[in-house]
């Protein structure tokens, strides 16, 4: 794990990339809990998506709409700022279950038993199309990943985004199912002032005796102790998460 009062001297040194965490948000829900969320997005996202869009929805997509929303609201970022903002979506296996039940349909029934809303809401760039038009984000939102273990995709091209495009910030998002627990933890980052300590560095090279960075890890750091040091194939990743969702929510 980096300490940024002792690692200080290699800010310039252009070994890695330091960014600001300026909101961390985690959520995990059980069958029982997601009957009523939809309900909850209906009336959060009113003005911006319809009930027949949020109809449409898989779970994965719900949970990312309402933390993305509670990311926003937490880091600080102007409406000027925001409209700018990058997105980046990792939805593990979107649609599989429904997709799979389609097939069945049309195998047994033949197309007209299909609904033609299938793919335009549940392909990989789905996710990010969705939250860009939900809360109003007009910056590049991409949709990476699509299966387990494909996380670390994510953190690879939020940083091109951030650092290379010199955005303002850029949010991501990763959702999944775990067994029965659909779960969506979401990051907003930003890069580092002058007079921020970083809670994030992404440093090209091997990790060493980091983890293999996925959504369980990462939720099982927030709500622990919330550090922690993850590979991400080629580079790895060090993060203090519990002080940056403490500074969030302050």
């Amino acid at each position: 794990m980096f300490d940024p009062a002792t690692d200080a001297a290699e800010s310039g040194s252009g070994s890695h990339f330091d960014c600001t965490l300026a909101a961390v948000q985690s959520l995990a829900v059980g069958p029982a809990e997601l009957i009523g969320l939809r309900g909850r997005v209906s009336a959060q996202f009113a003005g911006q998506l319809s009930v027949g869009v949020i109809k449409q929805l898989e779970e994965q997509s719900v949970l990312a709409l309402l933390t993305l929303k509670q990311a926003i609201e937490q880091s600080g970022l102007t409406v000027e700022e925001l409209d700018r903002c990058g997105l980046i979506a990792c939805a593990r296996t979107p649609g599989r279950k429904r997709i799979g039940d389609s097939l069945v349909k049309f195998r047994d029934s033949g197309a007209w038993s299909m609904s033609p809303h299938v793919i335009p809401y549940l392909s990989l760039h789905s996710l990010p199309g969705l939250l860009s038009q939900g809360l109003r984000l007009h910056g590049p939102n991409i949709g990476v990943g699509g299966l387990p273990g494909s996380e670390s995709e994510a953190v690879w091209a939020a940083m091109a985004l951030l650092h290379g495009d010199q955005l303002p910030g850029v949010f991501v998002v990763l959702t999944g199912w775990n067994e029965d627990v659909c779960q969506c933890v979401t990051l907003c980052l930003q890069r580092v002032a002058s007079a921020d300590i970083p809670k994030m560095r992404f440093r090209p090279g091997h990790g060493g005796d980091a983890r293999p960075l996925t959504l369980e890890s990462l939720r099982a750091a927030i709500e622990s102790d919330g550090s922690g040091n993850w590979e991400l194939g080629g580079a790895s990743l060090a993060m203090r998460l519990h002080e940056a969702r403490l500074e969030a929510a302050a």
